[in-house]
């Protein structure tokens, strides 16, 4: 079974199916890659392209996000720093407020004590005034006549005189 051998039987069919599939696939295989490899080939740089242009833009958007990701790193540092801040200032703002209403209460305080004071002052002033003035009218209606004559008959008689003895005279009529 020589292959192709034109001494020995001549020219002719092969009729061994073996050696005709081999053959046949050898021929097929051949063909195509002669003829498609070609088409295969730019199939395959044409998708090998497109995964290194996809890798690509994934390494640029990870640049990207590993980027906002260091900002938002820097912000919170600088909210949590802000954060701090503003509590202390608040702390030191409340401490502030309570020393000052505080002190104005003590102040008030004081005021009120004051003026309760002064109000205490204005009553007792009152109150002896209006003892007085009973204390005095009592006495005048009790005394006897002749005492508010003697003090319009003596030389006390002046204009401010005048006016004290006409009102206790007057009160005593009463």
């Amino acid at each position: 079974m020589h292959f192709l051998s034109l001494s020995h039987e001549g020219f002719g069919i092969n009729t061994n199916i073996l050696e005709t599939n081999v053959l046949n696939l050898g021929v097929v295989i051949a063909f195509v890659f002669v003829n498609l490899g070609k088409v295969y080939t730019e199939l395959l740089e044409t998708r090998r392209d497109k995964i290194v242009k996809a890798i690509d833009r994934a390494e640029e958007k990870y640049k990207e996000a590993q980027a906002v990701l260091q900002q938002a790193k820097l912000d919170l540092a600088a909210a949590k720093y802000k954060t701090i801040s503003i509590r202390s200032e608040g702390r030191v703002f409340l401490k502030r407020l309570q020393i000052l209403l505080l002190q104005e209460a003590r102040e008030e305080q004081i005021r009120l004590q004051k003026t309760e004071y002064e109000k205490r002052v204005l009553v007792e002033k009152k109150s002896l005034s209006f003892i007085q003035s009973r204390l005095l009218a009592l006495i005048f209606a009790k005394a006897p006549k002749k005492i508010v004559k003697s003090f319009e008959n003596t030389e006390l008689m002046n204009s401010a005189n005048l006016y004290w003895i006409e009102t206790l005279t007057q009160r005593v009529k009463e």
